[in-house]
């Protein structure tokens, strides 16, 4: 009796894990039984490059098809130019095979990532590495402090004067001010004129309703910075921002209702039902903080880069909702629970 072999009968027993093979009659006969069977190392090794290949394949007819699209897509602008062309390629690359021919499991295997780059190479598009990584990050991600100085002045100035104004007036009801946000965590991004200021009020004084606190928390502010014209301090729902025209600073001073408790915790008013939520600024900072120091370049450095994603998703869409705070949340579980992402060259 002879045996044949196809590719369509080869499978896995679910119970044992096992190859199976599915044996045919040579009469052609409808009857096939399944036994269990492991392939020789010899046949493995044939497999694995008959996987190899394909995907090998998939990924030029890919590259090929990308290419086609994103020629497509330009050619009634042809003095968009070569780098745009090659700009397209990729989203349209990306999109189309790197998700179907190279799965996680395949990504982290160094043979595969070989092979991909060399078929990338092949293609024209460039594989891009640590060094390029490093570059971008310099040149359109990373706040540079000395960019800021500026801001900074103006800022610590504002903050001074509110301190100020609460040391030398018993009844003022404010009780202290902290810096809060990503400047403070030192996970901004470049171009960013937005600063927040936290302004921990004495909940016995302040209004019951969320208006009246944010016109009571402005004219505090007002008392104690009084060179600040009507047009730059302006009541929001939930904040009062301070704009300084030459730097373009915006600074957010969010009030927080203060009741004695420890470690700086306090209420804010919740946005979407104006009820407080407690939170603690201190606790906040000090939670990153505490981590940078164990991963003092990757950590806030991946935060940055989901960060600068996160924004180009919501300039595409202005409905996507992606939280800050949330980025830091998820790069710290990954480091707790499934051990640390670096941007290093090695493995």
């Amino acid at each position: 009796m002879t045996i044949g072999y196809c590719s369509d009968t080869r499978t896995r027993d679910r119970t044992s894990g096992e190859a199976v093979i599915v044996k045919r009659r040579a009469s052609g006969a409808a009857h096939a039984q399944a036994q269990p069977r492991t392939p020789a190392p010899s046949r493995l090794r044939i497999l694995d490059a008959l996987d190899n290949l394909s995907r090998a394949t998939a990924i030029r007819a890919a590259v090929a098809r990308a290419s086609a699209v994103a020629r497509a897509n330009i050619a009634a602008t042809p003095s968009i130019g070569y780098e745009s062309l090659r700009n397209e390629q990729r989203r349209v690359t990306r999109g189309s095979f790197r998700s179907s021919c190279f799965p996680v499991q395949v990504g982290r295997d160094r043979n595969h990532e070989t092979q991909q780059h060399a078929v990338l190479k092949e293609a024209g598009m460039p594989h891009i590495e640590h060094a390029d990584l490093v570059a971008f990050a310099d040149d359109k991600v990373n706040l540079k402090k000395d960019e800021i100085g500026d801001q900074r002045d103006q800022f610590d100035r504002l903050q001074d004067k509110i301190e100020a104004k609460i040391s030398s007036t018993p009844g003022y009801g404010l009780v202290k001010t902290l810096h809060s946000g990503s400047v403070a965590k030192g996970t901004a991004l470049r171009n960013n004129d937005d600063r927040d200021l936290a302004v921990y009020v004495e909940a016995e004084q302040a209004p019951d309703d969320t208006p009246g606190l944010v016109e009571w928390v402005r004219d505090r502010v007002v008392e104690a910075y009084p060179i600040l014209g009507d047009d730059q301090i302006v009541p929001n729902t939930h904040s009062v921002t301070i704009t300084f025209v030459a730097s373009g600073l915006k600074v957010d001073i969010v009030p927080v209702l203060y009741k004695g408790e420890p470690d700086d915790v306090g209420y804010l008013i919740n946005k979407d039902s104006d009820k407080p939520l407690r939170t603690s600024v201190r606790q906040h900072l000090d939670f990153i903080r505490d981590r940078k120091k164990v991963h003092p370049v990757h950590l806030a450095q991946l935060i940055r880069f989901t960060k600068w994603w996160a924004r180009l998703q919501k300039k595409r869409d202005s409905d996507f909702k992606c939280k800050s705070f949330m980025i830091e949340l998820l790069w710290v579980h990954r480091k707790q629970s499934e051990g640390f992402v670096t941007l290093g060259d090695t493995r």
